[in-house]
């Protein structure tokens, strides 16, 4: 069973972008909407155990060409108008994990100061083919106090300290102007 989505901070869509949206139920199918630049909230889906499953956004946009033909067995049935939605609104269902998001051109990233996240970095051996190499994987913690399990995870997970860890600073209210004021910005 899936926890519902939490409110961990928002999200900002840096400039205009054209997104060609293929998650529809048919391989087919497809939209590309034109979205501008806003902020919205992000979201986290976060499993029974406390683990964190993804990150979740919804952008609001417009509608440039879309594709739902009607398919007999991948042959289309009739013809379709490809604008004939053009202008009208729709919704692009964005979803990533931390890093991805962080790293990316596209987006800036605003968590709210009680949502946690400590970033680690694991090292591992491995063996294939008899020869054996090492390798390091970064692994992103997040919890919040909307999710009690997710707390509890991190506690235990901090309290073990398994891995060296990176512990992410949130600035209080007050620091976040004095940062914007000055020409920052993470709105």
């Amino acid at each position: 069973m899936s926890s519902p989505l939490i409110k961990i901070g928002t999200i900002t869509l840096k400039h205009q972008k054209e997104i060609d949206d293929r998650t529809f139920e048919c391989a087919a199918w497809s939209l590309k909407g034109l979205y501008k630049c806003q902020v919205v909230d992000l979201r986290a889906d976060f499993n029974h155990e406390g683990h964190l499953r993804g990150l979740w956004f919804i952008l609001q946009g417009t509608v440039i060409t879309d594709c739902f033909v009607s398919l007999f067995g991948g042959v289309a049935i009739g013809p379709y108008d490809e604008h004939q939605n053009a202008g009208k609104p729709c919704t692009y269902s964005g979803h990533g994990d931390l890093f991805d998001l962080l790293a990316s051109q596209d987006y800036e990233v605003c968590l709210d100061a009680e949502t946690l996240v400590d970033f680690r970095l694991l090292k591992g051996e491995s063996t294939w083919g008899g020869v054996r190499s090492a390798h390091h994987h970064a692994m992103a913690l997040l919890a919040h106090p909307g999710n009690r399990q997710s707390m509890k995870l991190f506690a235990k997970l901090d309290a073990e300290k398994t891995a060296p860890g990176l512990r992410v600073y949130h600035q209080t209210w007050e620091e976040e102007m004095a940062v914007e004021k000055a020409g920052g910005s993470c709105a």
